[in-house]
């Protein structure tokens, strides 16, 4: 099975992404926090931001198709799939050794690369705490 040109560069573009984020993310819990397992910490945070943003997402889009939206034990099964996917790529592939390896940004691009995880970040603790808030708004029960 072959993928069209567009799809292909679409994954690479989203995985180039997440490769930078998770950079920004094992910088902060290595040099900031001094964590003993910065490789773990970076992908469980990374992996828990993704979630929260997806999750919050498919259940905007259910709402608004009038459907039920996700239980407690889907969304915990979901999280648990991301999770697990991302500690798949980045840990036991190895990319996420390879990625500090090559000290994956440049020097010339760090301050936007800073200002886009920031904002990454941001947006997920905002999917945090008014996704719930909005779903429910939307439902009509607020």
């Amino acid at each position: 099975m072959e993928f069209p040109h567009g799809m292909v560069t679409m994954i690479t573009i989203g995985l180039n992404r997440m490769d930078k984020i998770f950079f920004n993310y094992y910088l902060f819990y290595n040099k900031i926090l001094n964590d003993d397992t910065p490789i773990v910490t970076a992908i469980f945070s990374m992996s828990a931001s993704i979630g929260f943003i997806l999750v919050n997402s498919i259940n905007f889009v259910l709402v608004y198709s009038s459907l039920e939206i996700l239980s407690k034990n889907q969304i915990l099964i979901f999280m648990g799939i991301v999770i697990s996917i991302n500690f798949i790529i980045y840990y036991f592939r190895g990319r996420g050794k390879l990625i500090i390896e090559k000290n994956y940004i440049n020097s010339d691009n760090r301050k936007r690369e800073k200002i886009l995880v920031f904002l990454f970040f941001l947006i997920s603790v905002g999917f945090i705490i008014g996704g719930p808030i909005l779903t429910r708004y939307f439902m009509g029960e607020l």
